[in-house]
């Protein structure tokens, strides 16, 4: 009992990054080509054109995600991810993005019923779209 209880005593240690309780609606791709589409077709190089789902984060950090996806998804799984977000300022400035589009390649390291963590493979990208 006491090995456990320092095991969670450490465990926030663990982590290299903040994360951040976020609901970002994500768009996920197989990355891997050997996996089937949802439609069934397979994939050119590079990874799918069509999501195989639309699910929300629960929460965000620098180096992964949490996505609540309900498809079984093997840990070790490459996905391509598309997170889209508004854009929040106020008022409303015409110069500024509308959306900001974060991009991102990533593995999946855990998995349990609530869905999937995962740790990107780069630096995610980011863009704002009009």
């Amino acid at each position: 009992m006491e090995q456990q209880t320092q095991h969670t005593q450490h465990e926030p240690a663990r982590r290299e990054h903040t994360r951040f309780p976020l609901e970002i609606t994500t768009r996920v791709f197989w990355a891997d080509t050997t996996q089937p589409s949802k439609t069934g077709r397979q994939a050119e190089a590079g990874g799918h054109d069509d999501p195989f789902d639309v699910v929300l984060t629960r929460d965000v950090s620098a180096g992964g995600a949490f996505l609540k996806l309900p498809v079984e998804v093997p840990v070790g799984a490459k996905l391509r991810l598309e997170m889209r977000t508004p854009s929040r300022t106020r008022p409303r400035l015409p110069y500024l993005p509308k959306w900001l589009q974060i991009t991102a390649t990533a593995t999946v390291v855990r998995r349990n019923e609530q869905g999937v963590a995962v740790a990107y493979d780069a630096k995610p990208e980011l863009a704002g779209c009009r």
